[in-house]
């Protein structure tokens, strides 16, 4: 028996067990409920990038306002 075909066989038996491993990873990972939990409506790209704008707005509005003092 050659040393290469030792080898190549402890290295194919290393893989296997790669694979198995991730198969049961993958199965596991899969088999759990799923955490995003939706009432079917999803948030458009449109309205997504509206809220962005408004925020910076506010954001640009409490800078420009002048700074409350406080009342003794």
């Amino acid at each position: 028996m050659d040393s290469g075909d030792t080898r190549t066989r402890v290295e194919s038996a290393k893989s296997g067990l790669k694979d198995d491993e991730y198969e049961r990873a993958m199965r596991r990972a899969l088999a759990g409920k799923p955490f995003l939990h939706s009432d079917g409506k999803y948030v458009t790209r449109e309205q997504i990038h509206e809220r962005d704008r408004q925020r910076a707005e506010e954001k640009a509005a409490r800078e420009d306002a002048p700074a409350a003092t406080p009342k003794p």
